[in-house]
């Protein structure tokens, strides 16, 4: 268990790990408890918290505990696909006719656009050239985020966006198809 790096393995209560992966439209959700001498403050929203090769976004309320001299923390667990709504992307407006006009296209402009708002990279593990063929109009109105526009779009090819791992600025991007026999995965993973 690290949390923005740092290793909380040793600190980690026993079997209080649990986490609801979700493949719909909702994040999946989970908490974690860990004591520590050495984080002594609330975690922020989105930091990132890697579970053996698996990652997430967390945060936390710690409360002082006087008999240890260490901080107890709740941290809540959320999807790390949840980092992209983190991106505004704004108000936007995609055609059908003019250049890029698949939607493949259109998705590279979008994160482009965000990579030069945020300075972040993508890497995709998926080839989005062949499946995101058609040539649909789109229009983002104010207060889209990345994970708004991300959404919208690879709903049309019955697939979910999902980040697999964040690390050195670099997220890395997948999609899972979201057929009719398979919309909620609510399979529960404990560890520990």
């Amino acid at each position: 268990f690290k949390i923005n790096g740092i290793d909380i393995s040793n600190d980690v209560i026993v079997g209080s790990f649990n986490y609801m992966t979700r493949i719909d439209d909702v994040y999946g959700q989970g908490s974690l408890q860990f004591e520590s001498k050495t984080i002594t403050e609330n975690i922020p929203p989105y930091s990132i918290l890697q579970v053996n090769d698996d990652y997430y976004c967390c945060s936390s309320e710690a409360t002082y505990h006087f008999g240890n001299k260490s901080w107890f923390h709740n941290v809540s667990v959320i999807e790390i696909t949840s980092l992209l709504s983190r991106y505004l992307l704004g108000t936007k407006a995609f055609s059908n006719t003019g250049t890029n006009r698949n939607d493949w296209e259109k998705v590279n402009i979008i994160l482009e656009l965000i990579k030069q708002k945020y300075n972040i990279n993508f890497s995709w593990l998926t080839d989005i050239n062949t499946l995101f063929t058609s040539q649909n109009e789109y229009q983002f109105g104010a207060g889209t985020t990345l994970f708004d526009a991300l959404d919208e779009i690879c709903t049309r090819y019955n697939y979910r966006i999902v980040v697999k791992k964040y690390a050195n600025n670099i997220i890395n991007l997948d999609l899972i198809n979201i057929s009719a026999n398979n919309l909620v995965d609510t399979s529960e993973l404990s560890m520990l």
